[in-house]
């Protein structure tokens, strides 16, 4: 992984999301937060990514493809199960108007969910902790 400015980050993201301009708008907040940050689109892409490459957390998009984030969550749980490996944070971001979907997110495995419009300093904080709570459980 390569970042794209200034020291190389210590957190690395994967973020899921399939329209450039919530992309771009995601990257100027993670990186300004100091995190490294590498996208793809929701679903099989997200999989295959998550098996081949470590990341500290995984950031599903799911605005728009809410079934395709669900079932990346779900193949990526099962993979770290098979491996017997230590699960990734994962953390969904749903619109306001997605009612019900919280809970399912959480039953597949996501460790958190965040509902839109969310502050920077909070979305930033919550990332952290998140982070921080895994390397914690892998001492």
């Amino acid at each position: 992984m390569t970042p794209t400015r200034g020291r190389p980050p210590v957190v690395w993201i994967l973020l899921a999301c399939d329209r450039v301009e919530r992309q771009t708008a995601f990257q100027a907040i993670l990186e300004g937060a100091g995190f490294g940050v590498e996208f793809t689109d929701n679903g099989e892409p997200t999989v295959q990514r998550a098996k081949e490459q470590h990341y500290d957390l995984i950031l599903l998009d799911l605005q728009s493809q809410i079934t395709e984030g669900l079932r990346a969550a779900a193949a990526i749980r099962e993979i770290e199960g098979k491996r017997g490996q230590l699960e990734t944070p994962i953390m969904a971001i749903l619109g306001r108007s997605v009612s019900g979907s919280e809970q399912y997110c959480l039953a597949l495995g996501m460790n958190l969910v965040l509902h839109t419009p969310v502050p920077t300093v909070r979305f930033v904080r919550q990332i952290k902790e998140l982070v921080s709570m895994r390397e914690h459980s892998a001492a």
